[in-house]
């Protein structure tokens, strides 16, 4: 079994921190969806924000059975009242925007050895952020 270095473990449990605080971002636009009779988009978004935990929950597992340590940091509380769906949906481009670059920076943090190893946890995120930033 190949064992984390202390580096990994903190990117890890930064990304972990991430996916949660981005299930919680789209979990509060679907209550905003339902409160301005938007269900379609409602429904969507509560879609994401199950696949965002299910990102986290991945990450999560992964780390233990690695035997690295989980270190649950705190998320913020969203925005959850817009102006019209198009200002709702470029604040969530924003967001994720900004995720990724978190994202690329910390695979730019570890070694060489570490980044050809990047667990396919987090290769699969990179990528579907990337996707979903390109198309927003």
């Amino acid at each position: 079994m190949i064992m984390l270095s202390t580096k990994m473990n903190e990117v890890l449990n930064r990304q972990i921190q991430s996916e949660f605080q981005a299930s919680y971002l789209y979990l509060a636009m679907s209550s905003h969806c339902e409160e301005v009779n938007l269900p379609g988009f409602a429904s969507w978004l509560r879609t994401q924000s199950e696949e965002e935990r299910g990102h986290a929950m991945r990450l999560f597992d992964f780390l233990l059975s690695r035997e690295g340590h989980v270190e649950l940091h705190q998320i913020n509380r969203p925005r959850s009242e817009f102006d019209s769906t198009l200002e709702m949906f470029e604040s969530v481009r924003t967001e994720l925007a900004a995720d990724l670059e978190v994202i690329r920076a910390a695979r730019r943090e570890t070694s060489a050895k570490e980044a050809s190893t990047t667990p396919p946890e987090l290769k699969t995120v990179l990528v579907e952020r990337s996707a979903v930033a390109t198309f927003l």
